[in-house]
């Protein structure tokens, strides 16, 4: 499947959802398989408890085991990997266009580990093993380049526009009952294309901007749909 216009690939069935991005682009990401900054053209998002090339004989991390998935997929040792126990069935992708600028937001969601900020922590480790549990992975990609404060800008964007949205549809901490600003192990990554000499770079991505309202928009758009459609089964 090809996600236009971006032309952004998509595989996906039960088991994982892998999006190839029509070129390397620059990845600022929470993941668990190659987080932080880097590049890459593959994003996979895995659904642990269904992957059957998950050999615990070869596999003892989650960074392991994404990247043992990923080299059964023929995917490269650069792919950043995120892990989530939420159905694949719960995936939303949206797009929309700026100045002749694709803005494209995947993602899928779980709610069974809700959080709020601040709430008491339920590891106290500072290196504690991974547990997997249902998820917010979101996954935004711009076909231009941002400069590296706009990508940590729209990373904070996401976040905020997460928390809001599950604000509007009440969702309650499993720990607090407060209102929920994510789940425990949420995952999010920015992708955008390279910079390239004598070409143009996006500055910002604040509340300011329109590519961050728009962000912001796509975000809550698709998270709202997930929730509401997939994890609460309610009409729209």
């Amino acid at each position: 499947m090809v996600i236009r216009p971006s032309l952004i690939t998509l595989q996906a069935n039960e088991q994982f959802i892998h999006l190839t991005l029509p070129e390397t682009y620059q990845i600022l990401s929470s993941a668990e398989l190659n987080g932080g900054m880097t590049t890459t053209q593959h994003l996979l998002n895995l659904k642990v408890s269904d992957c059957p090339y998950d050999d615990p004989s070869l596999t003892h991390t989650p960074e392991e085991s994404l990247l043992h998935f990923a080299k059964q997929l023929g995917l490269p040792s650069s792919t950043i990997g995120m892990m989530t126990a939420a159905s694949m069935h719960s995936l939303r992708i949206l797009s929309d266009t700026l100045e002749e600028t694709c803005i494209t937001v995947a993602l899928t969601c779980g709610l069974s580990n809700a959080r709020r900020a601040g709430d008491t922590a339920d590891i106290s480790a500072l290196f504690p093993s991974h547990a997997s549990h249902g998820t917010i992975n979101i996954f935004v990609m711009i076909d231009t380049p941002l400069h590296a404060k706009a990508m940590v800008e729209a990373l904070s964007l996401v976040a905020e526009a997460k928390a809001a949205t599950l604000q509007d549809l009440n969702i309650k901490s499993t720990i607090s009952n407060g209102i929920a600003t994510g789940t425990g192990t949420d995952s999010t990554a920015i992708a955008c294309a390279i910079h390239q000499k004598n070409t143009p770079q996006i500055q910002y991505c604040g509340k300011h901007m329109k590519l961050g309202e728009m962000i912001a928009h796509l975000v809550s758009s698709a998270l709202s749909s997930s929730i509401q459609r997939h994890v609460l089964g309610t009409p729209q």
